[in-house]
């Protein structure tokens, strides 16, 4: 038994050895059902589960997650219920296992103190903690992003990737925008890919972590991968007419986006700031749709931002900004610029 086949040398796997290979999958909401009934069957025999909890209500909500994982929420939700007939103020005093009733609402905790290993990204709402802001240029291509991943959210079918290229400036949005639309798609893993996280990986290493989180991503039925800022990720630097990058990584993303995943529904987003690094590398055709975002170039649209945010700041203060026709500020700008008034 093993959850790391890639680490196993084949010749073990090789016929006349360990010739067959079983694996075991995420379990579905009819398996999630079962695994919740074995886990709570004592607890419904010794009368302390209250019978408002419904297991197929939890199932739902639970969406990727493993075995393991569903009977930790079970012993977060014994534990909630245990904290609170512990009176703090009586030390040494043990609580009245008599009055102990785990309740529905001691199970939506334990959901939210367990987190799937399969699921979604923690960190995602603080790429867009301002919030999606609506009226300016780039809002017909957020609907039209939307409305993408809704449409792909709702097939019935297999075995299909998405690839989407967001590109545009520095601070024009593109994180807020990638994570925002995967977090309201409601699928139920999604990853982001950062440069950030490989900071002192050498491109190797990068290769396999890369690998290993598209085939976390295809045991789930839907999955988004967001990878942010592949310029960098790509180590792309161009220097008068010569360019230099990580062909390792480049040809590890290129065979990824290009590989069909057999059982699962895959979108990956990817961002660049430079569109030339997408054009030069010879990438932009694995690409199914290209959004190109555009910074904010009128005074209208700042007043929109304003009117989104509920912000008493006067209009005029951005009007210095605004006195050349070819003026730009990126929507991270006039955050700031906010935010400092």
């Amino acid at each position: 038994m093993t959850n790391r086949l890639d680490m196993i040398d084949p010749a073990i796997l090789r016929p006349g050895r360990m010739e067959l290979k079983v694996e075991i999958g995420l379990p579905d909401e009819g398996g999630r059902v079962q695994i919740l009934n074995i886990h709570t069957e004592k607890l419904r025999k010794e009368s302390v589960l209250d019978p408002n909890v419904v297991v197929e209500e939890i199932a739902k909500l639970t969406n990727n997650y493993t075995g393991a994982e569903l009977a930790g929420i079970c012993r977060s939700a014994t534990s909630s219920a245990l904290n609170r007939e512990i009176n703090l103020d009586s030390e040494g005093t043990k609580p009245d296992e008599s009055k102990v009733m785990i309740t529905r609402e001691d199970f939506i905790q334990g959901t939210k103190d367990i987190h799937p290993a399969f699921g979604k990204d923690e960190n995602l709402a603080k790429y867009y903690d301002n919030g999606i802001v609506s009226g300016t240029i780039n809002q017909l291509k957020i609907n039209h992003l939307q409305d993408t991943l809704q449409t792909i959210s709702s097939m019935n079918k297999q075995g299909y990737i998405k690839t989407l290229l967001i590109q545009g400036g520095k601070g024009c949005g593109k994180s807020a925008i990638m994570t925002y639309t995967a977090q309201q798609s409601g699928c139920p893993y999604v990853k982001m890919i950062t440069p950030k996280d490989y900071i002192g990986f050498s491109d190797q290493s990068k290769v396999i972590s890369i690998k290993n989180i598209f085939d976390d991503a295809y045991r789930s039925k839907f999955a988004i991968i967001i990878i942010d800022d592949l310029d960098q990720l790509l180590d792309f630097m161009m220097v008068g007419n010569s360019i230099t990058f990580s062909n390792k990584v480049l040809q590890c993303i290129k065979a990824l986006l290009n590989e069909r995943p057999t059982d699962c529904k895959l979108i990956v987003m990817c961002s660049s700031t430079y569109l030339t690094a997408v054009e030069s590398l010879g990438i932009t055709d694995i690409f199914s749709i290209v959004y190109n975002l555009k910074y904010i170039t009128t005074l209208t649209e700042v007043q929109n931002i304003l009117d989104n945010i509920d912000s008493e700041l006067d209009i005029r203060c951005f009007e210095n900004y605004f006195e050349d026709d070819k003026c730009e500020l990126s929507i991270k700008r006039i955050f700031e610029l906010i935010n400092e008034s």
